[in-house]
């Protein structure tokens, strides 16, 4: 039977050579297995690898390029893969990142979960008959630290949870745990609270710093005024003093008007802070509630 022309499948790993119908024989397919599997185990190495050292010493960026060399070798190979295969991949993962969960938390595992929960997507699209129970609890954990820590990938980790199949169990348990609530929240852009804050903080110290300024120029336009006054009795001189004076009260009291009109302004921009930050914990109570919910349902 004539081949067509040699196709890699993953990365550096020996070419195949599929017949022109796209049909393996069956040796082909053994082949293509021990491939696929041997990929599987040598990224499975290396992200046990990197994420074993001290914290300090981790590259979380390498991390997440083999997390995503590995979801993409799951779904290059799905077709000559097994379950054990796929089974192999949920319980290494799950192992690892059981890891971040020690009395000491980890940053490393927090800041790669994103490209954790892109592996248990693509495990739960080509196996979903699997139990991914253990892998989307230790994701809503992962979730919440991220959002905690204003970090944007947990709307990531969000997102691949919510493209798991509705077929997979772990996905009907997380449904029936308030996970639609959070979907509405994040839906409706509270993703988005955060960099409001920071602005609104920002504008704030704006405004602190232009009051400072004019209370400094009312309290040296208040002492020139204190300082001024008639050094002579005659009535010319005195009234060109008084003049100056007038001027410099009504200076004085426009600095004072512009002033408590950036104060209110500060105040006003506060408010609009206080309702940021109890959307956040509202927010944050909803994501432990899911949590909780989530881990009582799967007991």
């Amino acid at each position: 039977m004539p081949y067509q022309k040699k196709i890699a499948l993953f990365g550096d790993e020996p070419h195949s050579l599929l017949p022109v119908t796209g049909v393996a024989p069956p040796y082909e397919r053994v082949l293509l297995r021990r491939s696929s599997r041997r990929v599987l185990e040598e990224n499975l190495n290396r992200v046990w690898d990197q994420l074993a050292g001290p914290e300090s010493a981790v590259d979380t960026d390498r991390v997440r390029e083999t997390l995503l060399s590995l979801s993409a070798a799951i779904q290059s190979g799905s077709s000559f893969l097994r379950n054990s295969d796929f089974y192999l991949v949920l319980t290494r993962l799950t192992r690892i990142y059981d890891q971040g969960f020690g009395p000491a938390i980890q940053s490393p595992f927090t800041s790669t979960a994103a490209a954790y929960a892109q592996v248990v997507e693509a495990l739960s699209h080509v196996n979903p008959g699997q139990d991914y129970g253990e892998a989307v609890g230790q994701l809503l954990c992962y979730m919440s630290r991220l959002f905690r820590a204003q970090d944007q990938s947990w709307k990531l980790v969000y997102e691949h949870l919510l493209s798991i199949p509705d077929s997979v169990e772990a996905k009907r348990l997380l449904n029936r745990a308030f996970f639609a609530e959070i979907q509405e929240w994040a839906e409706a852009g509270v993703d988005n609270l955060f960099s409001i804050r920071k602005d609104l903080y920002a504008k704030i110290d704006q405004l602190e710093a232009k009051i400072e300024r004019l209370e400094r120029r009312i309290e040296r336009g208040s002492e020139d005024l204190n300082q001024r006054g008639p050094t002579s009795t005659d009535i010319n001189y005195s009234n060109v003093i008084d003049l100056a004076k007038a001027r410099a009260k009504r200076l004085i009291m426009a600095l004072k008007h512009r002033r408590q009109g950036l104060i209110d302004e500060k105040e006003n921009e506060k408010s609009i802070i206080d309702f940021i930050e109890s959307d956040i914990q509202e927010f944050e109570e909803k994501l432990r509630n899911t949590r909780r919910a989530y881990f009582l349902r799967a007991v």
